[in-house]
């Protein structure tokens, strides 16, 4: 029978481990704050001073598996050590505090630790609250307005690696109802043309051009995304 204790201890195990081979110098810090698990007796003894704001961006999240819906991943979050974590929306964001100044550190993490917390595995994107502050400040849709039933349906997508090759932006693909609008911070953003095409045509053209490793929002969620984060 599993034993959900042994359980939740290999994983946390599976952690330590994987911070002590890729960042020696984090091994004490994780092990005397206990930040894979807090408990009330040591989290009156705060070990971090600096927090940075993050969101990550989990692929191909569906609210049809349980263990993808928001409560679960806060939960997943929380047991990694992060703090002041929250669930945005149903399309797998997720809000979160840490010490750690490293994007893809944090990335590799969540990516290794999920399968054993909730039993699912997904790219795992994460961006700081500064990397969509320079996305928003950039206003990549100038003179635009996202609408989810009306003609203009603006995207971003992210990146595991930008991509080394882009034409010449702006580019609409010939017979395509989407154009790539520009590239902003290692994000690319797009539009499509509603009264003619689908956001579905422009994902599998994304996927065709520069593989599965990729995201992508609409830029009304990161726009809100930040917003919650600055209020926080």
């Amino acid at each position: 029978m599993f034993n959900a204790a042994k359980g939740f201890r290999l994983t946390q195990l599976i952690l330590i481990a994987y911070t002590w081979l890729h960042t020696p110098q984090y091994m004490p810090h994780f092990w005397m704050c206990d930040v894979l698990i807090r408990t009330p007796a040591r989290s009156s003894y705060p070990c971090y001073t600096a927090y940075m704001k993050y969101v990550a961006m989990i692929r191909g999240v569906g609210p049809e598996n349980p263990n993808m819906r928001g409560a679960k991943l806060q939960w997943a979050f929380e047991q990694m050590g992060f703090s002041n974590v929250r669930p945005f929306l149903s399309s797998g964001n997720v809000l979160f505090e840490s010490d750690i100044t490293d994007p893809v550190r944090l990335e590799e993490m969540a990516e290794a630790a999920l399968p054993h917390l909730i039993d699912f595995s997904r790219d795992v994107f994460v961006r700081s609250q500064a990397d969509l502050q320079t996305i928003v400040n950039a206003d990549p849709f100038a003179g635009l307005v996202h609408e989810n039933s009306g003609k203009t349906y603006l995207t971003i997508t992210f990146f595991k690696n930008p991509p080394v090759e882009l034409p010449t932006l702006p580019f609409r693909p010939e017979g395509k109802s989407f154009e790539l609008i520009a590239m902003v911070n290692g994000a690319l953003c797009c539009v499509v043309d509603l009264s003619t095409g689908k956001t579905p045509d422009l994902m599998s053209y994304l996927e065709r051009q520069y593989g599965k490793s990729i995201t992508t929002r609409t830029y009304n969620t990161v726009s809100r995304m930040l917003m919650r984060l600055n209020e926080s």
